[in-house]
Parts: structure tokens; C-alpha cells; sequence
């Protein structure tokens, strides 16, 4: 009266059984094989680097607008940065702070534009300086012009005063990167990029340099060898551990002070890895009176 096989019962119950099976594998080989950083205290263990700050994910609207709102999650972020970064040395917070990433995108133009935000709100005069001549990136976030800067100082052009442009909405000054040159790295490494440091200590209280990425340049290291400590900017769950390690053993064979990493973009899934506490924090700071 019904027939003796297949039995289909008996099938579906061993192909839910194996499918879970598979699956579970394939999620446990690809945690073994993703080597990013997923748990933001990972990057003392794994590098020896301090964690500076851990920058909430942003949706939805512009870092540049947002770090404006001083009751948002990134303002409040990288508040605990500018506080991070005031034990680095015995005067406080450094002079001058040089911010890289192992490769590019990670963050670290909106990483230098945030931090000279909140550390011109404590009333200190703060210059920023796009040092990646190769794919400046600060004009177009600020939605300034780019006729003339770093590149024409290197150069030999001595009109400082006509490079450095003040922004009142932001409270601190840039100087873009200005034309790109043929010879990057040699402008870098000349005596000029020096010269203009110890010229711009004597103007402005703190001087950020947001240079280019680490990988297959020679820019960074020798922009690191001018400033008092670099701060290392990694993406979550983007960048693998190959990189960063490479990238930070050019840094150290550079001679480069490693202030520590700061590490962006930490989304909800971050959480599961036990970093948390930090995230949450800056969505229930400073709530509406109505809520």
C-alpha cells in the first residue's frame, strides 16, 4: 500500500542533519581564514599596539557633518581618542601626530579631519596637513580647492601664508596637498618637509599630518622620521593581519614612534566579539530631553 523507499522522512531528517553539519564547517573555516580584526582589543595582543579608540560604524550621513554634532557617537569617540593621545608623551598631547593605514580607504583622512575637530574644541589652534600628494583626499571631503599646497612648499614655494586656509565651521586650519608631483617621494624626503613642521610648531598648537598609506609606498616612513608619533588607523573586519604586521615593521624599521592603532568602523556585528560597552555608550549620551 505505500512503497518500501524512498523514505522520504528518513531523507529530509539526514539532509537537515548534514546540511547543518556543512555548514557549521564552512563557518568555522572561514573564521580560522579571516584573518581581519574583528574585536578591537585584538590589536594589543596580536601587534603589541596600544588601542587608542574604537570608531563607531556611520550611517547614513557624512563623517564631516556628523563629527559637527558634539552629542554624537563619533564626536564622543574620538573625544576618547584626543584623551588617549594626551598620556603619549610627558607634555601631554603631542605636537605633532602623523596618521596612516596599511592600505588605502581605511579611514584615516576622516580619522585626521575628526580629531583636528574636537581638538580645535578645546581651544587649541590646530592645523591639518594632507601630506598624500599622490591621491589628496581632504579638498574634496571640505569641498575646498587644491591650486596650491604641500607639493608647492616642497617645491620650493615659500608662501606659506597663502596655503594655510582657515575653517571657522571646523575651527582649525589646512594646507591641501596641492598639485601632484612627479616626484613624491623624493619632495618628502627632502629637508623642506622638516623646515615646515618646525615652522608651523611655532604658529599652531598641534599639527596632524594625514599622509599616504603604508603598502607599496615609500612616503609614510619617511614623513613618520619629521613628527613625534604616529597614530595607525585600522578598518574593522576589512583589513587582514598580514598587512597590518608588514606595515607596521616598516614603520618600526623607520625609526617611527607608534603612538597606537585606532580602530573604525566597529558595527553592531563587532559586539559579539565582545566589544561592546564603547559603542553603545555614545547612543545613550547626551539623549533628548524628550526621550
Amino acid at each position: 500500500t505505500s512503497p518500501s523507499s524512498p523514505n522520504l522522512m528518513m531523507n529530509a531528517a539526514l539532509a537537515l542533519v548534514i546540511g547543518i553539519g556543512l555548514a557549521a564547517g564552512l563557518i568555522f573555516l572561514l573564521e580560522k581564514i579571516d584573518s581581519s580584526v574583528r574585536d578591537p582589543q585584538e590589536v594589543t595582543s596580536r601587534f603589541g599596539l596600544p588601542l587608542l579608540g574604537a570608531i563607531p560604524e556611520l550611517e547614513g550621513q557624512a563623517v564631516a557633518e556628523s563629527i559637527l554634532d558634539k552629542k554624537s557617537p563619533i564626536y564622543e569617540a574620538y573625544v576618547s581618542l584626543m584623551t588617549s593621545l594626551g598620556f603619549m608623551t610627558t607634555h601631554g598631547t603631542p605636537r605633532s601626530v602623523m596618521l596612516t593605514s596599511s592600505q588605502p580607504k581605511e579611514g584615516k583622512s576622516n580619522s585626521s579631519l575628526c580629531l583636528a575637530t574636537v581638538m580645535a574644541a578645546t581651544g587649541k589652534s590646530v592645523i591639518l596637513v594632507d601630506a598624500d600628494v599622490r591621491n589628496p583626499s581632504l579638498n574634496r571631503y571640505l569641498e575646498i580647492p587644491n591650486e596650491r599646497g604641500l607639493s608647492h612648499y616642497l617645491s620650493g614655494d615659500d608662501g606659506i601664508d597663502s596655503m594655510i586656509e582657515e575653517l571657522p565651521k571646523y575651527g582649525f586650519s589646512v594646507i591641501t596637498a596641492g598639485r601632484m608631483p612627479p616626484n613624491a617621494a623624493e619632495l618628502l624626503g627632502g629637508d623642506r618637509f622638516g623646515t615646515l613642521i618646525r615652522t608651523l610648531e611655532k604658529r599652531f598648537d598641534h599639527i596632524l599630518i594625514d599622509s599616504p598609506p603604508l603598502l607599496g609606498l615609500a612616503d609614510a616612513p619617511l614623513i613618520a622620521r619629521h613628527v613625534e608619533g604616529v597614530l595607525f588607523t585600522i578598518e574593522a573586519n576589512r583589513t587582514k593581519s598580514r598587512a597590518i604586521a608588514t606595515s607596521l615593521m616598516r614603520l618600526r624599521m623607520a625609526g617611527a614612534k607608534l603612538f597606537g592603532a585606532v580602530v573604525i568602523k566597529v558595527g553592531a556585528k563587532n559586539q559579539l566579539y565582545g566589544y561592546g560597552y564603547g559603542y553603545g555608550y555614545g547612543y545613550s549620551y547626551g539623549a533628548s530631553d524628550e526621550k
